[in-house]
């Protein structure tokens, strides 16, 4: 997980903003770099849905936790299984696993991770996006 500024493009516009003290904001990330000793940065695949789907749906600690009551809904036998629709991702929470959908592709399919994968990394977040002296967190996740 890291923060990176954003990149503002060399034009007038963003220049005088600069100039006025405006900086860009820090962004949110989220990467799974190595895999079995194999660096998997910039890599697309199904190891990479779960990171995306953090980033880009997960933006903030009332996200992590309506996701967390979920997963605890779904594991305590609640509900049989929760959807959840983002901007980009349709997260499906199984018993035993989490799918990852791109809704903006019509569903195209996406990954899969263990139950026990994204709690974890999901825990890491939320704590992650609490602490914005925090420029970069690695977790250690079960395969």
């Amino acid at each position: 997980m890291f923060r990176v500024l954003e990149p503002w493009p060399d034009t007038d516009h963003y220049n005088r903003l600069s100039r006025k003290g405006f900086r860009p904001q820090r962004l949110d990330g989220c990467e799974l770099v190595e895999k079995d000793g194999v660096s998997m940065a910039g890599t697309q695949g199904e190891h990479q849905y779960m990171p995306h789907q953090f980033r880009d749906d997960v933006r903030s600690e009332a996200a992590c936790r309506i996701t967390e009551k979920a997963i605890e809904d779904v594991v305590a036998g609640r509900i049989p299984k929760w959807e959840g629709t983002g901007n980009a991702w349709t997260t499906i929470i199984l018993p035993d696993s989490v799918i990852f959908e791109y809704s903006i592709m019509d569903g195209e399919p996406g990954g899969k991770v263990g139950l026990e994968t994204y709690r974890r990394a999901l825990e890491a977040w939320r704590d992650f996006l609490a602490d914005e002296s925090c420029d970069e967190r690695i977790v250690e996740l079960p395969d």
